[in-house]
C-alpha cells in the first residue's frame, strides 16, 4: 500500500506540472515544404541558396468509438498561434523547437553579419545592410502575411519590403520573423502570401504555405548541432559535424499557461519531424572517382549506389528495402510508371531506384501542359482529361512521338562523343533555354489584336490584363482577342521550385494516387492542371505530405541514411511501421485488416472495403475533396 501511495503522489505531482489530461489523443503530422535544402554557410564569399527551411504541421484529434477524427486548424481571431478545439473550446498552442539547434549566426553561419550595399550608395554599414535582409528584398506585403491589400494598390510607397526598414529579418529568424523556436502560426484561409514584381504583372502572389497549415516559415536552419560546433569559427566546421536530417519537435501546450497537454494515457503530446538541410560539397560528385560518367552501369559509376543523400538511397523511390520495411500496398502505377519499374528501378532482380532525370524531365512538363482537368475531378479524371492514364502508345501519339522516343524521354541519357566525353546535350532530358526549354502557358491575357493590353499604375509599373488563370478557357474571352503566353513571357518562374515545371506523382502513379489540381497557389500552380505534391491536399483535408512526408524523403526511408524520418513514421503509426501513415494513426478503432470500424458498408469499385486494406486506401484517395489546396469548410472564425 505504501508503494501505491507513493506512486499516486508522484502522479499527482506530475499532473500539477502539466495541463489537464485530455480525453482524446492527438497526432501532430510534421513536414517540410522542400525536398532537401542546400545552402552555403559563409555568405561573405559564397552564396548558394539562402537558409530557408520551414516546419509545417497539421493536428488531428484521434477518433474514438463512434466519433470521427477531427482536423484542428481553427485559430483564434486576432492570434494565429492559438489553436481552438471546437469540441471543447480549449485553447492550445503548438510550441516548436529544433533539437540541439538553437542558433545559427556565429559558429554555424555568417549571414546577418555579411554586409551588403542594399541602398547602392557605394558603402556598407548603414542599419540593416546585410545579406540576410537583401536576399528576400524582392518580396513585399501591404498589411499582413495573408496577402491583404486593403487599398487595392500597387504603389511602391505602400509596399512593405522584406528586409526593408519596416520589416527587418531578425537574427536567427526567417523572412516572416519566426525564429528557431517559438509557436507555430496558422496560415489562415488564404495561406501565407507575399508579393513580388514580375516583368509584366504587379503584385504577383507567392503562396508560401497552403491555407490552414500550422507553420514556422523560412527558418535559417543549419545542419550543425549546438553541442558539436558552439564557439567555433564557421570556417573550421568539419564534414563529420554535418547532420543533414535535423529534428523538429512540436509540442501541444495550454495557450494560457504554456504547460504541456497530456493525452489519454497521461503522456505529453509532442511529436518529432524532419528538417533536411545539407552542405553542398562539389567534390563528392566532381573531379574524383564518384563522378557520374553519364553511362549508367559502366565502370561502377551508377550514382544510385552512393551512400545516400538528398535523394539517392533515401526515400521510397530509391529505398532498396521499401517492400520489406514500410510499404503496405501496391504502387498503383500508370503505364509510364510500369515502364520505369520494369526498365529502370529493377536491375538484376533487385531494387535500384530512380535517377533524378527520370522525374525531372521535359516529358513531365509536357504531360502537365496536356492536362485538361475539370473542377473537382483530379482524383477521378475523365478519359480525355489527361494523357497520364493512357497506354504508352496513346501517350506517344498524343505527344507526336514514337514509343521509342517516348521511352527515351522517360529515361534520358547524356550524349557522348567518340572518346566518351559529355558533349553538353542530352536525349529527352530537361532542356536549357538555349536548347528550347518547354514552358506551359501561364493564363489568358487580353490584347488589342496585336499586343497585350497594358495598364500602368502611378509609379509607371506595367501589368497585363489577366483574364483567367486557366489557359484552357481562352475561348470564353473571344471579345478580348486573348492569347495564352508562356511563363517565360510573364514571370521569372521557369524551371525552379516556384513554378509548374516540377515533377508530379501523376506522372507515374494512376488516379486516384495523384495530386489534386492547382489554383489556390497561382501562378505556382494552375486550375485545370495537376498541382505539385507540396501544394496538394487529400483525405479529410490532410496535406499529402502529412501521411507521405515531403518529396525526396517520402516514407519509407532507409534507416542508415535518414534515421530521423525513419523514426518519425514509427512514432505516428501505432504499429511502429515505417511506411505512409495508416488509418489507425487517426482512427483508434480498426478491424484486423487495419480498416476503421466506422468504414463499415463503404464500397469502392463495387466492393466492400472493410475486408481489404488496399481497397480502403484507394477509397480515401478517390473520395478526397479536390479544392486546389484549400481546406474544406475553413473560415476566418474557424467555424
Amino acid at each position: 500500500m505504501r508503494h501505491l501511495a507513493i506512486l499516486f503522489i508522484g502522479l499527482m505531482l506530475a499532473f500539477q506540472g502539466c495541463a489537464k489530461r485530455g480525453d482524446y489523443d492527438y497526432r501532430v503530422m510534421i513536414n517540410y515544404e522542400l525536398g532537401m535544402h542546400c545552402t552555403g554557410f559563409d555568405f561573405e564569399y559564397c552564396c548558394i541558396l539562402p537558409p530557408y527551411n520551414s516546419i509545417q504541421a497539421q493536428v488531428v484529434k484521434v477518433g474514438m468509438g463512434k466519433k470521427m477524427p477531427r482536423l484542428l486548424d481553427a485559430q483564434k481571431p486576432g492570434d494565429p498561434t492559438i489553436l481552438i478545439d471546437p469540441d471543447t473550446g480549449h485553447e492550445f498552442k503548438l510550441k516548436y523547437e529544433l533539437v540541439d539547434n538553437t542558433f545559427s549566426e556565429g559558429g554555424k553561419l555568417v549571414y546577418w553579419k555579411a554586409p551588403f550595399d542594399m541602398n547602392r550608395n557605394g558603402m556598407t554599414g548603414d542599419p540593416g545592410e546585410s545579406v540576410a535582409n537583401a536576399y528576400f528584398s524582392h518580396l513585399y506585403i501591404y498589411k499582413d502575411l495573408e496577402g491583404s491589400n486593403p487599398e487595392g494598390t500597387s504603389l511602391d510607397d505602400k509596399k512593405i519590403y522584406v528586409g526593408g526598414p519596416n520589416l527587418q529579418v531578425p537574427q536567427d529568424a526567417g523572412p516572416s520573423g519566426q525564429k528557431l523556436s517559438g509557436f507555430l502560426r496558422n496560415s489562415g484561409v488564404t495561406g501565407t502570401i507575399v508579393y513580388t514584381k514580375s516583368p509584366v504583372l504587379e503584385n504577383t502572389p507567392i503562396v508560401l504555405t497552403n491555407p490552414g497549415i500550422w507553420e514556422a516559415l523560412g527558418l535559417p536552419i543549419t545542419p550543425f548541432l549546438d553541442s558539436e560546433v558552439a564557439g567555433r569559427d564557421v570556417k573550421k566546421v568539419q564534414e563529420n559535424n554535418v547532420q543533414p536530417y535535423q529534428v523538429a519537435k512540436v509540442s501541444l501546450v495550454d495557450a494560457q499557461t504554456g504547460k504541456p497537454v497530456l493525452n489519454s494515457i497521461a503522456k505529453e503530446v509532442h511529436f518529432e519531424g524532419t528538417n533536411p538541410i545539407d552542405v553542398p560539397n562539389c567534390s563528392n560528385c566532381h573531379s574524383n572517382e564518384n563522378v557520374n560518367s553519364g553511362q549508367p552501369g559502366s565502370a561502377g559509376n551508377d550514382n544510385r549506389d552512393a551512400a545516400g543523400g538528398c535523394f539517392v538511397n533515401r526515400d521510397v523511390h530509391s529505398n532498396p528495402n521499401k517492400d520489406k520495411d514500410g510499404v503496405g500496398t501496391p504502387e498503383h502505377l500508370n503505364s509510364l510508371g510500369r515502364w520505369l519499374q520494369a526498365n529502370v528501378t529493377r536491375q538484376n532482380g533487385r531494387m535500384k531506384g530512380l535517377w533524378c532525370t527520370n522525374c525531372h524531365s521535359d516529358l513531365s512538363k509536357e504531360l502537365y501542359k496536356q492536362d485538361r482537368l475539370a473542377a473537382g475531378e483530379a482524383f477521378n479524371p475523365k478519359p480525355d482529361a489527361t494523357l497520364r492514364g493512357k497506354s504508352l502508345e496513346e501517350i506517344a501519339k498524343g505527344l507526336n512521338l514514337t514509343v521509342a522516343q517516348l521511352t527515351a524521354r522517360m529515361d534520358p541519357k547524356v550524349v557522348m562523343d567518340a572518346s566518351g566525353r559529355d558533349i553538353g546535350n542530352t536525349v529527352g532530358a530537361w532542356k536549357s533555354a538555349k536548347q528550347g526549354r518547354l514552358n506551359a502557358p501561364i493564363g489568358v491575357i487580353a490584347t488589342d489584336g496585336k499586343n497585350p493590353i497594358i495598364q500602368k499604375d502611378s509609379d509607371g509599373d506595367v501589368s497585363v490584363e489577366l483574364l483567367s488563370m486557366n489557359p484552357d478557357l481562352v475561348s470564353q474571352f473571344a471579345s478580348k482577342k486573348p492569347v495564352t503566353p508562356p511563363y517565360d513571357a510573364a514571370t521569372h518562374g521557369r524551371d525552379y521550385w516556384l513554378s509548374p515545371g516540377v515533377p508530379h506523382c501523376a506522372d507515374c502513379h494512376a488516379a486516384p494516387f495523384v495530386e489534386g489540381q492547382g489554383g489556390a497557389a497561382y501562378p505556382i500552380n494552375q486550375p485545370g492542371r495537376y498541382s505539385s505534391m507540396r501544394y496538394s491536399k487529400g483525405h479529410a483535408g490532410l496535406a499529402c505530405q502529412a501521411c507521405h512526408e515531403s518529396i525526396h524523403g517520402l516514407y519509407p526511408v532507409t534507416p542508415n541514411v535518414d534515421r530521423t524520418t525513419y523514426q518519425q513514421a514509427a512514432q505516428l503509426n501505432p504499429d511502429g511501421s515505417h511506411g505512409p501513415l495508416k488509418c489507425q494513426t487517426c482512427h483508434k478503432d480498426v478491424n484486423q485488416q487495419g480498416v476503421p470500424l466506422l468504414a463499415a458498408k463503404l464500397q469502392y469499385s463495387g466492393k466492400d472495403i472493410t475486408g481489404n486494406y488496399d481497397l480502403a486506401v484507394q477509397w480515401i484517395h478517390a473520395n478526397a475533396p479536390d479544392l486546389g489546396g484549400k481546406k474544406p469548410g475553413l473560415t476566418k472564425t474557424g467555424k
